[in-house]
């Protein structure tokens, strides 16, 4: 049902809003994004259309704001989750309450399609009104770590210093045949049901994590113009043991080239770190200046301090219920959650 206030229609977004909501991001952003990047946000989705609510007054489109419909699981069951993201209003329709009735039409939206988790990482513009106004919660810290490469073309002769970088680094392949494309749908499924319980897709409960399905890994992951993603799968013999993707940006006029390490999904510790070095490795050759790398769990930080990367920021992460359901995960403690990387929607 619409709800109608101050002349503002707040309704559950269509199909035939898609070009509107590209000129609404141009507007408020001043820059447009690869049309592949906004339709896998704004329309189709994993799961079809966003939970997404439009303001609209008038046929003109005053605010958005997505809920991007993905699975999580606390190891023993799926949950029907959004992650918040892309919140936008109009300069000319600010100071009419757009945000909070916004984010409470979609969270209606949500519940009404089942939805029991919400979960994102505000700016901090709003994250107090998500805290005050919208009755979420701020349950931990999104870590971020970077992990420097190179100083090729940001001073004269930068790249004298990259044996220097890759100190600590070097590619570690014994017992691996190192192969750098997508595995099989057979082989995903396999390696993530032994990597359970070990490395970040433990799914032993206690924790909630993104669900993760070949299906998820080709939507997650497609060419979308903004991240030139690439995997590096570990096989010994006819078994995946384990496998990173990490991604190279595509934004024009960056000074320092960042690329980010999306995904660690391995049935060991050491099959972690050697996919970790050979990302690193294949990051600097693809002329990064740095690998970053984004995570909620604090146990983690210690393998990527020993990778040299650096704690670089602290984010809030936040959370809240849409129903009366418990997890194996509380989404309420910083512990009931395991995010990393691609977890994310701006990796």
């Amino acid at each position: 049902m619409n709800a109608r206030q101050n002349d503002i229609i707040f309704r559950p977004v269509e199909a035939r809003d898609y070009p509107d909501l590209r000129a609404l991001y141009n507007r408020v952003w001043n820059r447009t994004r690869d049309e592949r990047y906004d339709m896998m946000r704004f329309r189709d989705t994993l799961k079809g259309l966003p939970i997404a609510a439009v303001g609209e007054e008038q046929g003109e489109v005053a605010g958005f704001f997505t809920l991007w419909p993905l699975d999580l699981t606390d190891g023993k069951t799926i949950i029907p989750a959004g992650e918040a993201m892309d919140v936008m209003t109009d300069d000319r329709f600010r100071g009419r309450g757009v945000f909070p009735k916004l984010a409470a039409a979609s969270a209606k939206f949500a519940a009404d399609r089942g939805i029991q988790i919400l979960f994102g990482a505000p700016n901090a513009a709003i994250f107090n009104g998500y805290l005050k106004k919208l009755a979420w919660a701020a349950p931990g810290f999104i870590r971020s770590f970077t992990r420097p490469l190179s100083l090729k073309g940001v001073v004269p002769a930068g790249g004298i210093t990259d044996p220097v970088f890759a100190l600590g680094s070097k590619k570690d392949a014994r017992g691996f045949n190192i192969v750098r494309s997508r595995p099989d749908d057979a082989a995903l499924e396999d390696c993530l049901s032994r990597s359970e319980g070990k490395g970040r897709n433990s799914a032993g409960g206690g924790q909630l994590r993104v669900h993760r399905t070949p299906a998820w890994y080709d939507f997650r992951y497609q060419d979308a113009g903004r991240f030139d993603y690439s995997w590096i799968a570990l096989w010994q013999g006819n078994r995946l043991a384990g496998f990173t993707i990490w991604a190279l940006s595509l934004e024009p006029g960056q000074r320092l080239r960042r690329a980010n390490l999306v995904e660690i999904i391995g049935e060991d510790d050491g099959v972690i770190h050697a996919a970790i070095k050979i990302a690193i490795a294949d990051a600097q050759m693809a002329g990064a200046n740095f690998l970053h790398a984004v995570m909620t769990a604090p146990h983690r930080a210690p393998m990527f301090r020993k990778l040299g990367f650096l704690p670089l920021k602290k984010t809030p992460l936040i959370a809240r219920t849409l129903d009366a359901a418990s997890h194996g995960g509380n989404p309420f403690l910083e512990d009931g959650w395991d995010l990393f990387g691609g977890d994310f929607d701006f990796t």
